[in-house]
Parts: C-alpha cells; sequence; structure tokens
C-alpha cells in the first residue's frame, strides 16, 4: 500500500490539474449580431475596436449634419488630439479639420479673467436658464452671450438639421459609465435659453422666443445620436426649455399669430422616439468597449479584481458569453420601450429593474469573488472560462440596468412637459378667440383629441380652476394622481403646467 499510494498521490494530482486546474485558453471571438454586434470587427495593434466598425454603419451627408454646427461650437475638446483620429472624424463628419481648430463658443469672458466662466455651478445661475433676469444682476454672464452672438447662430442653423451622427472616436475611462459622461456643449444651449430669459425680461417677446424654441429644436437632434451623452444633454437642454417655456406662457402680450407660431414650433420640439434607440446602440456599444478595448478595467468595474494582475481570470475571458450578454441585455431593453402604451412600459421598466435586482440581491461582491475562485479551482476546465464570464457579466448587466431604465423614465416625462406646454398654449388661443378661458379640456378646439390625453394615464390631463389660475398636470411615470405636487424627481410626483388667467 504504501509504494502505490505515492504513485496513485501523483496521479490523481496530474489528474486534478489536467480536469480542474488548468486552464483552457477561450474560443476565439465570434464575429455576429449574437455577439459582437457587428458582422466586421476591426482590429487595432492587435485589439478590437469597436470605433472603424460602427462608424461603418451611419452617415449623413454634410448638408443635413447637426454635428457639424456642434463641432464649430465644441472645438477639438470632445475628440481625440491623436491627428490620424481627427483626421478619419472630419472625413466622416464631412467637416473642415480648421473648424475644429477655433471653436466658436467662448465661455471665457471678454476680459483679462483668466477663469472660464461654468454656466451651472449656483442655483443662482440656474435662474438665468430659467428665469427672466436683467444684466445688472448677472453681469458676467450678460457678457458671455454678447461674446458669443455667431455661437447662437450656429444653434439656430443646427435646429433646422435632420440628423446628428457622431463618429466615435473619442475615448473615455470605463469608469465613466454613460449616464455620468458629460462634456463642455451643454453650456451653449444653456445660454441660449439665458439669453432668451433675459430678452423676456426686456420686454422682447419674439426674439426671446426664437431662442426659447431653437434651443429646444437644437436638442431634439441630439437625440438622433447614437452616443448617451449627448441623449442626455438633450434630454437636459430640453427639460430647461420646458422651465423657461413656462416662464414665458405668463406674459399676457403675446397675439393669436403668435401664440399659433408657438404650436408650431412646439410640435416640432415634441419627442416620441429617439433617445431609445440611441440608448439601446449605446448600451452595445459602452459595454462591447468593455469587454472588447477595455479588458484591463472589467475586473474593477465588476468588483472581482482581488486576483494579481495578469491573472488566469484577465488573459482567460470568454468574450462571446460576454458580448452574447450584452445583446441579449440590449434585446430585453428594445422590447421594453417598443411598447407603445407609455403606461405599460412603465410598468415594463419596473419589472425588469427588480429582475435585474434579483440576480444581486444577497450577494455582495467579496461572495462574487468567493464564486469567482470556486469556479477557478472546482470546474472542468474547458468550463472555466464560459462560467467564470457568465458571473463577471451578470454582475456588470445588474449595475447597468437601474442606469438605462432612469434615463428613459426622465425621456418620457420632459416629453410630457412638452405636451402640457401645448395645451397651455391651445387654453390662450381659446381664451383670444371665446373671450374666456375654457372651464373643462373638452371645450378647447383641436384636431387631434390625443394631445389632450396623459401618456401616464391613458386618459385625459386633469384640469383644476384655481382662482387666477388653471392646473392641468399629468400624473408622471409613479402614476399616482398627486393633486398637481411635483416631485423632487422625474420618477416621483405630478407633472403640472400653471395657465394665469388674464
Amino acid at each position: 500500500m504504501k509504494k502505490i499510494l505515492p504513485a496513485l498521490l501523483i496521479l490523481l494530482s496530474v489528474v486534478y490539474w489536467y480536469v480542474f486546474a488548468r486552464f483552457v485558453p477561450p474560443p476565439p471571438l465570434a464575429i455576429s449580431r449574437e455577439t459582437t454586434y457587428f458582422t466586421d470587427l476591426k482590429e487595432v495593434d492587435g485589439r478590437y475596436s469597436l470605433v472603424s466598425s460602427i462608424n461603418e454603419l451611419y452617415h449623413l451627408p454634410p448638408e443635413e449634419n447637426a454635428l457639424i454646427e456642434y463641432l464649430k461650437m465644441s472645438g477639438t475638446g470632445i475628440v481625440s488630439t491623436d491627428s490620424a483620429e481627427v483626421a478619419e472624424f472630419c472625413s466622416l463628419a464631412g467637416i473642415d479639420p480648421e473648424q475644429l481648430a477655433s471653436p466658436t463658443l467662448v465661455l471665457q469672458l471678454p476680459s483679462s479673467d483668466a477663469e472660464e466662466f461654468v454656466l451651472n455651478l449656483s442655483e443662482g445661475q440656474h435662474t438665468v436658464f430659467r428665469h427672466p433676469w436683467h444684466e445688472e444682476q448677472f453681469p458676467k454672464i450678460a457678457a458671455i452671450i454678447e461674446a458669443n452672438a455667431d455661437t447662437f447662430a450656429l444653434l439656430a442653423s443646427m435646429a433646422g438639421k435632420k440628423g446628428f451622427y457622431w463618429p466615435r472616436l473619442q475615448k473615455y475611462p470605463v469608469w465613466n459609465t454613460p449616464v455620468n459622461r458629460d462634456f463642455r456643449p451643454h453650456h451653449s444651449l444653456r445660454l441660449l435659453l439665458a439669453r432668451g430669459m433675459l430678452r423676456l425680461r426686456s420686454g422682447e417677446l419674439r426674439h426671446a422666443w426664437e431662442d426659447l424654441a431653437s434651443a429646444g429644436k437644437a436638442a431634439r437632434p441630439l437625440l438622433q445620436s447614437d452616443m448617451i451623452t449627448f441623449c442626455l444633454f438633450g434630454v437636459v437642454g430640453m427639460k430647461d426649455t420646458a422651465e423657461a417655456m413656462k416662464m414665458f406662457l405668463h406674459q399676457q402680450q403675446i397675439d393669436e399669430e403668435f401664440l399659433r407660431q408657438m404650436l408650431v414650433d412646439l410640435d416640432e420640439i415634441i419627442f416620441t422616439r429617439g433617445l431609445e434607440r440611441a440608448m439601446e446602440n449605446e448600451t452595445r456599444f459602452f459595454q462591447l468597449s468593455m469587454y472588447l478595448e477595455r479588458e484591463d478595467s472589467l475586473w474593477s468595474l465588476s468588483g472581482l479584481d482581488g486576483t494579481s494582475e495578469k491573472s488566469d481570470f484577465e488573459r482567460y475571458v470568454d468574450k462571446n458569453v460576454l458580448c452574447r450578454k450584452v445583446n441579449q441585455f440590449a434585446d430585453e431593453f428594445k422590447k421594453i420601450y417598443s411598447i407603445e402604451d407609455v403606461g405599460e412600459r412603465i410598468k415594463g421598466l419596473g419589472k425588469w429593474e427588480n429582475e435585474l435586482d434579483q440576480q444581486k440581491t444577497g450577494k455582495s461582491s467579496y461572495q462574487y469573488l468567493i464564486d469567482a475562485i470556486l469556479l477557478r479551482y472546482l470546474t472542468p476546465a474547458d468550463q472555466k472560462c464560459t462560467a467564470i464570464s457568465e458571473v463577471i457579466s451578470d454582475t456588470l448587466m445588474s449595475i447597468s440596468g437601474p442606469r438605462y431604465s432612469g434615463v428613459l423614465t426622465e425621456m418620457l416625462a420632459v416629453a410630457e412637459r412638452f405636451r402640457l406646454l401645448k395645451v397651455a398654449v391651445l387654453m390662450r388661443l381659446h381664451k383670444l378667440k371665446a373671450g374666456d378661458y375654457p372651464a373643462s379640456l373638452d371645450a378647447l378646439e383641436v384636431a387631434d383629441k390625443q394631445i389632450l390625453i396623459d401618456s401616464f394615464s391613458g386618459r385625459q390631463f386633469n384640469f383644476r380652476s384655481e382662482g387666477k389660475n388653471i392646473m392641468i398636470y399629468s400624473i408622471g411615470p409613479n402614476q399616482r394622481d398627486e393633486l398637481g405636487a411635483t416631485g423632487e424627481d422625474a420618477a416621483s410626483g405630478d407633472i403640472t403646467i400653471m395657465v394665469a388667467k388674464f
């Protein structure tokens, strides 16, 4: 027995090594719709690159591309400084490289002050694009507005474009998740809104409306972008525009012709689709880029970085599993936002979030790490890569889901604000024609009664006449009637518009 035991131990050790401990390299990445979402995936410097692949999927003629005007305002700060990439960027966008060299947007004061002025640093500065103001209140902002007349002309030009194409040449850290990424150009729309409110204070009503409407129209093409940063910027800009327009409706000197122009402009601004499609594509792009381009950061983001650098865990990942999970995630997301009934769509998002929460409930990052270690040592070699990749991808998908659904909820709330603004304009028109405000929404003369329907309830907007004001409101994404009380965020409270009786 003593002679057999050493030989048996050696044999068992060899079997253990080859069956359980030894890592089998994962299969090569399958270029297909199920995995990468591309049928032709490029390689750059030995790594997969989504940039060249995705740029081939989209292109707009330069004359219809709102991105060109956008780049004239933002300069090179939002693209890579690598000359080859800038050249490819300009070629794909149909833009002269010199237009990137001298940005039009002037964020520095036209004085000796060397500090860049940021418009959204304080609540007081938020006032300039939500309420009427005068130059003496914010002289620095007034100076910036005066220095950016050309920028506003570019914004007006962008508002008339049909499309927005963003060649994906930008480098961003993997930690900057889609919901958090932000860049300078949002200042340009907020400055335009600020000029509109400045003009409103001075009584230049038509010029003020032109600024507010241009901001809304310029934000809308951004929803056609496949870059979530700009989609979010579009949502923020649209929301700010809605807040400014609410103040505008409290002006008494608006004639019938002007109100009809407002209706036309609001029809162009209101959006029902766009952000969802862009978010779906961004889901695939952002998540896939982590797996294919930024694998070194994948482990830190998933919380599974307890092993040493360049370990088997990091080197041997089955990217087919990870990419398949991303596309399943995006497909589910697409299926939910394709639901026509907004109330059902909200319920679908809630159910989806709950399912994602259940995936990670009761497990900490430490427990996920333990699972990975057990897989490393107690799973047959030919199954290790797939099994570990399943754990990682499920973890990351459970983190990403609520962020995307939260942005969708915000988008739906913003769209409802603009629909309520249109109803408010219809009320003002009714007063001019009939001599009094309507006693109910049924009294409004509209060809399409659907504009009076609350997207979140499926019933008519709530209507209450209160002294010198009429309140109309939507029950909002939480689908509970709060009697017109607004919440702290898009997901809570009602969406309310007050119409002053003159």
